[in-house]
């Protein structure tokens, strides 16, 4: 990611899969009239260009939620449930004593929007402390 001259970020994806996910997530983001979840900014769309797969979009300041180019929309993953536990598990020891508000902020995401996400980590879903 790289902040451009005008002050927004600008992302340049490697697969053009995750570039295409990346800017449907924000465009239904857009299109829901979403710029926080739980308390925790979402960067805005600004502009993409999916054949040179870039996308520029607001920057943020924690706490926030970013990074959906490995997310899945309106079908949820289908990992065996016991990949599943073992994802969680590994993401709330991430988290540690944060991990329900994680929880509840994918839980938004999946429910309202249909977001399914699969990269939780703390660069992607920020705090402020």
């Amino acid at each position: 990611m790289f902040q451009s001259s005008i002050g927004s970020a600008i992302k340049v994806f490697d697969r053009l899969a995750g570039c295409a996910t990346e800017l449907e997530v924000y465009k239904r983001l857009r299109e829901d009239g979403v710029s926080e979840v739980c308390g925790h900014s979402v960067p805005q769309l600004l502009n993409a260009d999916e054949q040179l797969r870039i996308v520029e979009m607001s920057i943020v300041q924690p706490p926030y939620v970013l990074d959906f180019a490995k997310a899945t929309i309106d079908v949820p993953p289908d990992f065996p449930e016991h990949v599943m536990a073992e994802r969680e598990a590994y993401w709330a020891d991430l988290f540690d004593d944060r991990w329900p508000k994680v929880v509840e902020i994918m839980q938004v995401f999946e429910r309202r929007h249909g977001v399914y996400l699969l990269d939780p980590k703390p660069a992607n879903i920020a705090f402020s402390d």
